[in-house]
């Protein structure tokens, strides 16, 4: 028997039957009239598995203001509407000239200590790194618990965002940032059709603090753990980095003295890079899984770019910890390093571990995606007579979307018949009282496809026979 997630759609259908075109009223006199019929059978469309909502706080604001949406398809729009980094790492650096040849070295970089809490600009290159497309971003004038919460509500309405992420938001008080996280998971549970991306912060009692404070429509999104090391550089501005002893610029010696500047650009090409939170780079990771193998495909064993490290080592023994959560199942996806292979997500399970049901992310993403594609396109079949014509139609119309869905491997099952079903009728879905009401109730079932996260592999010795 085949474990079928279930969902029911209620409405009054309107539809648009192949064949059929009212005849040209206007026929008064002899001659050959033309007609056309319409010979396409009303079907479904994929809605985007991956638009995701990046809020943050950036540089500069676009006319539309502080907390209004806009939508970006690049790094390249990013910066257009919002520039760079909102503090750049603007340096002191300290020289040494040899006395003979007065050939400058450089003996010192310190880093603008406000440069490492102005990260948004980072996040979103790491995100489009990572293979990130199309995606709304929600600029904040502050990080406060209160812009995060209200660039929430402005995103309700917009129906193209799947997924929502706050990148940068470890800038929040821990206790802020956590009612965030609840925040976030309630907002995605109340709307149904998207899934929020969190992170754990880095700190050494990081997963427990977690998983205590975070408790809300834990189905409906992860949460990642640790940081990244990046190979980003910091922005910053030549006319600003201070060359000490001599108090100058480092814009002011680039004419006067290019040997010392080339000097000094390349120790800044090594200075620390940028540390970030997963979560732009996941965001990243779910559009391109989605747009290359489908939102049924664990957006894991994926390697990270622009990636040196994860800020801290996780081993076996520590992820057992992570994945399996004793007393409430909240699952903590690990990032992890591996030999030869990079810098892995390791992971694809939501924060309801415990449950059967919506265990996986690509699960609940699936059937996020399923019951929202569906809704929305038998939305327009409203009024339409509540009879059997109305029903076969409706029904073909979602059979047919499953049928192609599953074919692309999509749901499990060998055949159809395995993978789904719909249900439609007087005495099947329906009793006399629902149609006298008006309410055209469909029920339709469909088997997920659930990621191979354990590997058994079982391997015999066979001896050598004597012959």
């Amino acid at each position: 028997m085949k474990n079928y997630y279930l969902f029911s759609l209620v409405c009054l259908l309107w539809l648009g039957f192949p064949g059929y075109s009212q005849v040209n009223p206007n026929v008064n006199r002899p001659g050959v009239y033309v007609n056309e019929i319409d010979p396409f059978v009303n079907s479904i469309v994929d809605i985007p598995t991956a638009i995701p909502a990046l809020i943050g706080v950036p540089a500069i604001v676009p006319d539309s203001g502080f907390l209004q949406p806009v939508r970006i398809n690049s790094l390249q729009d990013y910066e257009f509407y919002f520039g760079k980094a909102k503090i750049p790492n603007n340096y002191t650096v300290t020289i040494q000239r040899d006395p003979a040849t007065q050939v400058a070295s450089v003996t010192q970089i310190q880093d603008n200590p406000l440069a490492s809490t102005s990260l948004f600009y980072y996040t979103v290159k790491h995100y489009f790194q990572n293979g990130g497309d199309t995606c709304y971003i929600i600029p904040l004038e502050a990080a406060t618990f209160e812009n995060y919460e209200a660039a929430l509500g402005e995103i309700e309405n917009i129906d193209e965002i799947t997924l929502v992420a706050c990148p940068d938001a470890e800038q929040l008080p821990e206790i802020d940032y956590y009612e965030l996280c609840n925040a976030m998971l309630h907002h995605c549970g109340k709307k149904k059709d998207r899934f929020t991306i969190l992170h754990v912060l880095d700190e050494p009692q990081g997963v427990a603090n977690f998983r205590n404070a975070v408790h809300r429509d834990l189905a409906n999104g992860a949460a990642y753990t640790p940081f990244l090391n990046t190979t980003l550089p910091y922005d910053y501005l030549e006319s600003e980095v201070t060359i000490l002893p001599d108090a100058t610029s480092l814009l002011s010696i680039k004419a006067s003295e290019p040997q010392t500047y080339l000097t000094i650009k390349r120790a800044l090409s090594n200075a620390p890079r940028v540390v970030l939170s997963p979560t732009a780079a996941l965001a990243g990771v779910y559009v391109s899984s989605d747009a290359t193998r489908g939102v049924w495909k664990a957006p894991a064993n994926v390697a990270l770019s622009g990636t040196i490290s994860p800020t801290v080592s996780i081993s076996n023994a520590d992820q057992e910890l992570l994945n399996v959560d004793p007393v409430a199942g909240k699952s903590i996806n690990a990032i992890r390093s591996f030999t030869g292979m990079g810098t892995l997500v390791w992971g694809a399970r939501t924060l309801a571990g415990n449950d059967n049901e919506w265990r996986y992310i690509s699960v609940r993403r699936t059937a996020m995606h399923l019951d929202e594609t569906i809704r929305r396109s038998t939305a327009f079949v409203v009024f339409e007579p509540n009879e059997a014509s109305t029903w076969s139609s409706a029904k073909s119309m979602i059979e047919n979307y499953l049928n192609d869905f599953w074919r692309k491997g999509g749901l499990m099952g060998s055949k159809p018949e395995d993978a789904f079903f719909v249900k439609v009728g007087l005495g099947e879905t329906m009793t006399q009282r629902d149609i006298d009401e008006g309410r055209l109730i469909i029920e339709i079932g469909f088997a997920p496809v659930r990621p191979a996260e354990f590997i058994i592999l079982k391997i015999h010795h066979k001896v050598l026979e004597s012959r």
